[in-house]
C-alpha cells in the first residue's frame, strides 16, 4: 500500500475534522452555559450557614500506589446534618498539594498556595505556584508564581509517578514551597509566605503583579538562622505573621507573632509563646495519658521501635510545632493554630504489635486461635497540633497556654486533636478549626474521621462539627452550579476513591470562610515596584494572570444594601484534541455495572493482617466500601465465596443492603477452588438477572494457590468469562498467591492488583470502584476515566 494519500482523501479528512471541531466547540459552549450559577455565598453568611473551603491531602491510596491525581485538593463544604454533600473545587491534577487558601469576594474566587507534603506531588506550575479557582465557573487556572520557592525536584521516587515515601525530601517540610495565604481587607493585596527564602511576598490584586517582598520579624533575633515563618492574618489595616524557633533549646524555644504595615515597615512583636508548656496527654488504650510537649524540629522521619525493642526505651522525635495560622475575632481576641510537623514528614502513624504485658512488645505472631493483637499508635504519632487563645494585653496579646482553653478533645477521647488551620466568620466570636477524630467510624477505630470543629472562642466550647474525612463524599462543583447554587441532599454517586485513613492522617490543610470581609481603614492604591532583594534562583518575572480577570480595583462597600453582581469574564476556548472523538464512548454518569465480587474463603484467609484483624475481615470491609460506591438499584452486585466449592451468597441484584448482609455468611474452609469461584460469577453475569445495558465485571480476590486442582483450570474459567465479554479484575493478597497466573487471568495487565497485606485491600477496591463502569480502555489513549 502506498504511503501517500490522494488529495481528495486528505481534503475529505480535513472537512470531517473541521466539522468535528465545530461540534466540540458547541458542546463546550453548552457546558459553560450550564455552569453559570454560583451559590449565594453572602446570603449563606447572613443566614449563619456560611460555606467554607479546605485544602485536602487525601490522594495517598496505599503504600504501593501512586497518588490519585483525581482526588480533591480543595473541598467546598458547610455545616450539614449528615456531613453531606461536599464538593470538589480542584483536584491534584490541577493544583497538586496546596495549603494556604484565600477568598476574594469581588470576583468571586478562591486562591490556593502550593505546599510541600511528603509523598504528594506539586501541581503543574511547581513549588511556588498560586492557583485561582473561579467560583462562578469552577475553572482552575495558574494565577502567579512566587520566585525562589525551592526546587521542582521531588526525589526520584516522585518523578516516576509512583506513590512513594519521598524520604529524601521529608526534611524539606516547612522549609520549601509556600505557607499561608492572606488577602488585605480591601482585597487589593495578596500576601504569601515563601518557606524557602523565609520572606513574605505581596501581590497586587486582581492583576497578580508582584509588588515586593520583605523579611519576617525575627531576622534580628539571635535564633534568626532557625526562624520559620508560616501563618498570616490581616487585621485592622496591619499584616500579622507567626514565626517560631525551629531548633530552639532552653528559653529560646519560642514562637512569636509580629505586626507590620502592608509593606513590612513598622515591624512590632505583639505576642510571645513559650513552647515548653505542658500539653494534655493522649488517652489511648495502651498508652498512658502522659503529656507530650513540643520538641525542636528533626529533619528525618522517626524510626519506630524494631521487634523486641521496648517502646519506652527508644527515643523518638515527638511532636514538632509549626505556627500555621492566625485568626482574630470580633471581640479582638487572637487565636493561634499550631500544627505538628510530623503530619507532613511521616506517611504512616499506626504501628501494630501484641501487648503481652503493660509495656512489653513481642515479636510473636498470633495464630488464628489466639487473641488478635492490639493496635496502638506509636509515640511519634502523639501530640498533634494545638489551638491557643490570646487576649488583648496593652499593645499586644497574651497567649494562654495553661490551663488549656479550647476543648479540643475529640469524639474518640483523644486530646490535642487540632490539625493547625483556623477560619473565622467576620463579625463573630466563632472560629472553625481542622481536627482529626471529629466523628467515630467503624473502619477507623484508632483515629476516626477528620474534619472541622466550630468553637466559641470566649468559652472554648465546641459548638458543632463536620466530617470531611469520608471518601466518596465529594461531588463535582459543576453539579452545584447546575443546581443553581442549591446543595442537593444526598451524595451517593460520583465517588472518586476510598482511603485507608490511618495511613494518611493530617490530611487537611488550611480552611477559609467564604464570607465578605468587613472593610476597615482604606489602603492606598499600590504601584508595583521592583522586588528587593531580587530573587536568587530565577531571572524571570512572575507570570501574570493567564485568564481575563475582573476590571474593578476596589470591592463595593460592605454596607451596600443590595448585592453587587459578580464580575464576569470571557471564557477563552481551550485546545481541542480531536482524536478523543474516536473512542470516548463511556459516560460514567450514565453507565451502570453488574459486578460479581468473588472472595477467597480458604483457611489462610483467617490469618491476621498487620492491624490485627483477619484477612477475611479486611476483605469484607473492602467489599463493603466498594458497594458503598455503587449506585443501587441501577448497579447490581453478586457475592460469591470459594474454598473447597464455590457458593453464591447473594444472587445478582440491585439490593445493596442484602448484599452487604451476605458478606457475614462467608465461612472459611480448606482448599482454594479459584476456578469454581469464577464459574459461579460468570453464571450470575450471564443469567436472566443481568441488565443488558450494564457493563459486566468480576473482581476476584485470593491469597493462595489453586488447590487441589491445577491452576490451569482457573485460567480456563477466566478465559471463558472473558469470551462472554466480562471484564475480569484479579487481586492477589500476600506472598503465597500465584501472581503470574492471576495476571494472566485478568482481562488486561492493569486489571491485576497486588495487595501485600489485607490492610491494602480497601484502597485497591476503591480504585476499582473508580474504574467501573468506565475502565481506562474505554478512553482514547487508555487514560483514566473522569
Amino acid at each position: 500500500m502506498s504511503s501517500l494519500r490522494s488529495p481528495k482523501r486528505s481534503y475529505s479528512l480535513v472537512v470531517h475534522l473541521a466539522i468535528a471541531a465545530l461540534v466540540l466547540v458547541g458542546l463546550r459552549a453548552a457546558v459553560n452555559t450550564l455552569t453559570s450559577d454560583a451559590p449565594d455565598f453572602d446570603a449563606a453568611c447572613s443566614e449563619d450557614r456560611p460555606y467554607f473551603v479546605a485544602s485536602s491531602f487525601r490522594a495517598q491510596a496505599s503504600r504501593s500506589k501512586p497518588p490519585n491525581m483525581r482526588a480533591p485538593s480543595v473541598v467546598l463544604f458547610r455545616d450539614t446534618p449528615n456531613d453531606d454533600p461536599h464538593y470538589t473545587l480542584a483536584t491534584f491534577m490541577q493544583t497538586g498539594a496546596v495549603w494556604g487558601l484565600a477568598y476574594r469576594h469581588a470576583e468571586p474566587a478562591v486562591y490556593a498556595a502550593t505546599y510541600h507534603k511528603r509523598a504528594l506531588p506539586y501541581g503543574p506550575e511547581g513549588p511556588g505556584a498560586i492557583y485561582r479557582i473561579d467560583l462562578a465557573t469552577g475553572e482552575v487556572t495558574h494565577f502567579a508564581t512566587v520566585p525562589n520557592a525551592g526546587s521542582q525536584r521531588r526525589g526520584s521516587s516522585m518523578s516516576n509517578g509512583t506513590r512513594a515515601f519521598d524520604s529524601a525530601r521529608a526534611r524539606e517540610v516547612g522549609k520549601t514551597s509556600l505557607g499561608d495565604l492572606e488577602l488585605s481587607t480591601d482585597e487589593s493585596m495578596l500576601f504569601v509566605v515563601n518557606l524557602h527564602d523565609r520572606r513574605i511576598y505581596r501581590f497586587a490584586m486582581p492583576s497578580g503583579d508582584l509588588i515586593d517582598s520583605f523579611d519576617h520579624g525575627a531576622v534580628g533575633e539571635r535564633w534568626a538562622r532557625d526562624a520559620r515563618p508560616f501563618g498570616l492574618a490581616f487585621h485592622d489595616g496591619h499584616l500579622y505573621h507567626g514565626v517560631l524557633n525551629s531548633r530552639g533549646a532552653g528559653s529560646a524555644f519560642v514562637a512569636h507573632v509580629y505586626r507590620c504595615a502592608p509593606d513590612g515597615s513598622g515591624m512590632t512583636l505583639v505576642a510571645d509563646i513559650g513552647l515548653h508548656y505542658a500539653r494534655e496527654g493522649i488517652r489511648l488504650r495502651t498508652v498512658s495519658g502522659r503529656s507530650l510537649g513540643w520538641r525542636p524540629w528533626q529533619d528525618r522521619p522517626a524510626r519506630p521501635p524494631r521487634p523486641g525493642e521496648r517502646q519506652d526505651r527508644f527515643t523518638l522525635h515527638g511532636p514538632q510545632p509549626m505556627l500555621t495560622d492566625l485568626e482574630f475575632t470580633a471581640s479582638g481576641d487572637m487565636v493561634v493554630g499550631l500544627r505538628d510537623r510530623h503530619w507532613d514528614i511521616e506517611v504512616q502513624w499506626i504501628r501494630e504489635h501484641e501487648v503481652l504485658g503493660p509495656t512489653e512488645v513481642s515479636a510473636h505472631r498470633p495464630t488464628p486461635t489466639a487473641p488478635p493483637p492490639e493496635r496502638v499508635m506509636s509515640e511519634p504519632g502523639l501530640g498533634f497540633g494545638d489551638i491557643l487563645r490570646g487576649q488583648v494585653d496593652g499593645d499586644g496579646w497574651l497567649i494562654e497556654t495553661d490551663p488549656e482553653h479550647f476543648d479540643d478533645t475529640n469524639a474518640l477521647g483523644h486530646a490535642e486533636c487540632a490539625l493547625g488551620a483556623l477560619a473565622s466568620v467576620p463579625g463573630t466570636d466563632t472560629i472553625v478549626a481542622t481536627a482529626y477524630g471529629v466523628k467515630d467510624a467503624r473502619s477507623e477505630t484508632i483515629v476516626g474521621e477528620e474534619g472541622v470543629y466550630w468553637f466559641d472562642v470566649e468559652s472554648g466550647n465546641r459548638l458543632s462539627s463536620e466530617s470531611l474525612g469520608r471518601a466518596g463524599r465529594c461531588k463535582p462543583y459543576d453539579q452545584l452550579l447546575r443546581d443553581g447554587g442549591v446543595a442537593s441532599a444526598h451524595c451517593k454517586t460520583d465517588v472518586y476513591v476510598q482511603f485507608e485513613y490511618y495511613r494518611d492522617l493530617g490530611s487537611l490543610g488550611d480552611v477559609e470562610a467564604l464570607c465578605r470581609l468587613r472593610l476597615e481603614t482604606p489602603t492606598p492604591t499600590l504601584t508595583p515596584t521592583p522586588v528587593y532583594p531580587p530573587p536568587t534562583e530565577t531571572n524571570t518575572p512572575p507570570p501574570r494572570v493567564t485568564t481575563p480577570t475582573p476590571t474593578e480595583t476596589q470591592p463595593p462597600p460592605t454596607d451596600t444594601p443590595s448585592p453587587t453582581p459578580s464580575p464576569t469574564s470571557t471564557r477563552v476556548p481551550g485546545p481541542i484534541y480531536l482524536p478523543l472523538m474516536l473512542k470516548e464512548h463511556c459516560d460514567p454518569k450514565r453507565m451502570h455495572a453488574d459486578v460479581a465480587l468473588v472472595i477467597d474463603a480458604s483457611l489462610t484467609m483467617t490469618e491476621h493482617t498487620r492491624a490485627g484483624r483477619t484477612k477475611i475481615e479486611a476483605a469484607k470491609e473492602a467489599a463493603g466500601l466498594f458497594m458503598d460506591a455503587m449506585a443501587f438499584p441501577d448497579d447490581q452486585v453478586a457475592i460469591v465465596s470459594f474454598n473447597a466449592d464455590a457458593y453464591v451468597l447473594h444472587s445478582l441484584s440491585g439490593d445493596g443492603d442484602s448484599a452487604r448482609a451476605a458478606l457475614d455468611a462467608i465461612e472459611n474452609q480448606e482448599f482454594t477452588r479459584i476456578d469454581l469461584g469464577i464459574e459461579r460469577a460468570r453464571e450470575q453475569l450471564t443469567g436472566p438477572s443481568h441488565d443488558v445495558h450494564n457493563v459486566r465485571a468480576i473482581i476476584l480476590l485470593t491469597d493462595g494457590r489453586s488447590n487441589p486442582v491445577p491452576v490451569s483450570q482457573a485460567l480456563d474459567a477466566a478465559e471463558a468469562a472473558r469470551r462472554e465479554g466480562i471484564t475480569l479484575y484479579t487481586v492477589g493478597l500476600g506472598d503465597e498467591c500465584e501472581t503470574e497466573a492471576l495476571r494472566e487471568m485478568a482481562s488486561r495487565p492493569e486489571c491485576f492488583h497486588y495487595a501485600p497485606d489485607g490492610e491494602d485491600l480497601s484502597a485497591i477496591y476503591a480504585e476499582l470502584a473508580a474504574w467501573i463502569p468506565c475502565s481506562p480502555d474505554q478512553f482514547w489513549g487508555r487514560r483514566s476515566s473522569p
